[in-house]
């Protein structure tokens, strides 16, 4: 998210030093990930990725979207009573999870077809707490811009839950109770670690300013979050993990585990990259839009074709390339996933465009929006997907899925251009060469794969020697 102006190496900085922890996080996850496919099975995935997805969707309410907010006050004394009102939030928002999965846990499993996630749900609360409270946390720290603090949790997250699950599978205890268990730890160890951080360093601003009357304030002036952005993330959330729960239904776990393991892949870039952007896209343009100096727009065009300029051929070499990547990295079993990817792919790459700039809307106070949008994603995905079911082809609805996810957040990405009053056309000159380029490489990639139709390795290896080039000229291009 740099642009061409005095503070581009300052963004660059902030952007790499958040890159590293993502980057150290990634690496441990990619280094694992051949390892864990290789002593868990799909099933095994399968339910792991079930529990990720409830806690994914009730993540999303936890904190009522207060956290959100934590980044538009001009003010530290406003935005850590938002900070401290978020954690509170969540924190009674696990507890009344508890009595509501003591009552409904069975009628769950049965409807989600996965008997084995009965010993697993008493997990949730506390993972939705912590989850949500490390949100929260990483929202103060972007905005206090201590980097290098949320990098620190996020290298922990990673150790702790990777070394959990390979532990437990090299003792021979590969069960998708041990994935969650996994990621259960890791996340309670980076919300701990973050938690302490917070109060070294900012303690003085909680005694001196956090109190009750400030957050009633706090929790009146940002209503449109709950009212709003809450309904709207819990639909984008309960659309995004769709097809893990329409796929259990129609199918089994095992189709679910190939999807997962798919998904997990092709979100690396997101991951790795896009989120980085996207927290300090988030802190930057807030900053911005409070100056009123015209940066705004300047930074939201940069954002957007650099975002692009990076996803689009490493993405999109999947959709060529993907069943053999997936053959050579993850085993022989896990072929399917690969071609999982190959349907997905194009709408990651919109996603992975898109998802970052999508806090404009929280900027500009324009939540309805983004409800109005997420409603009509909702049900357009839940339809697809069971046509998908319906017709016992998975590759139907999975298409259906990506296809129909895409056109609606290309309309959406247009609109935010539209509303931070950017050309698109010139935005589209901007990126036009790297888009011959990156599709040149594609190209070669595709013919690459034609001639060693029975060499895979030959053309994984191929491919990264044809796309290395491009991103070597746009980080000359940009950096």
């Amino acid at each position: 998210m740099l642009n061409k102006s005095g503070s581009k190496n300052k963004n660059l900085i902030d952007v790499l030093t958040v890159m590293s922890g993502t980057t150290a996080a990634q690496l441990i996850i990619i280094i694992s990930a051949p390892l864990v496919t290789r002593l868990y099975g799909a099933d095994s995935f399968g339910l792991s990725s079930l529990f990720s997805s409830i806690v994914s969707i009730l993540v999303v309410v936890v904190c009522l979207r207060y956290e959100m907010a934590i980044m538009l006050p001009k003010s530290d004394e406003e935005a850590i009573n938002i900070l401290i009102l978020s954690i509170i939030i969540s924190f009674i928002f696990s507890l009344m999870l508890v009595p509501f999965i003591l009552l409904f846990e069975s009628n769950l499993i049965i409807i989600l077809n996965a008997p084995g996630l009965q010993n697993y749900l008493w997990l949730v609360p506390p993972m939705v707490f912590f989850t949500g409270s490390f949100s929260a946390l990483s929202y103060w720290i972007i905005r206090r811009k201590k980097f290098k603090n949320l990098a620190f949790a996020q290298v922990a997250k990673a150790t702790a839950t990777s070394g959990t699950q390979l532990s437990a599978g090299y003792m021979g205890y590969a069960t998708g109770g041990n994935l969650i268990g996994g990621s259960v730890l890791g996340q309670t160890f980076a919300s701990t670690i973050l938690s302490f951080q917070v109060w070294k360093s900012d303690k003085h601003i909680i005694k001196n300013f956090v109190s009750r009357k400030q957050m009633r304030q706090c929790l009146h002036h940002y209503q449109n979050f709950p009212l709003y952005d809450v309904w709207s993330g819990l639909l984008n959330a309960f659309s995004f993990q769709m097809p893990i729960f329409i796929l259990s239904i129609f199918f089994s776990s095992t189709v679910v585990g190939f999807y997962s393991l798919a998904l997990l892949v092709l979100l690396l870039p997101t991951s790795f990259i896009g989120s980085a952007i996207g927290q300090i896209f988030y802190q930057r343009s807030s900053e911005a839009y409070h100056k009123n100096n015209g940066e705004f727009a300047t930074i939201v065009e940069a954002t957007v074709s650099q975002l692009f300029l990076i996803g689009f051929p490493i993405i999109l070499s999947l959709v060529i390339i993907g069943g053999d990547a997936f053959n050579i990295v993850f085993g022989s079993n896990w072929t399917e996933a690969g071609y999982f990817s190959q349907v997905l792919s194009i709408w990651i790459l919109v996603v992975f465009v898109t998802s970052p700039i999508s806090t404009i809307y929280a900027i500009f106070r324009k939540l309805r929006i983004l409800l109005i949008i997420n409603v009509i994603l909702f049900f357009i995905r839940t339809i697809v997907l069971i046509i998908g079911g319906i017709f016992n082809d998975v590759y139907l609805g999975l298409t259906l899925f990506s296809l129909a996810s895409s056109i609606i957040l290309i309309a959406m990405g247009i609109h935010i251009l539209k509303i931070s009053k950017i050309s698109i056309r010139h935005l589209c000159d901007s990126v036009k060469y790297y888009l011959v380029l990156g599709s040149f490489c594609l190209v070669l990639i595709f013919i690459i794969r034609n001639i060693f139709l029975n060499n895979p390795q030959m053309v994984i290896i191929l491919s990264v020697v044809i796309i290395m080039p491009y991103y070597f000229i746009l980080l000359y291009k940009y950096y």
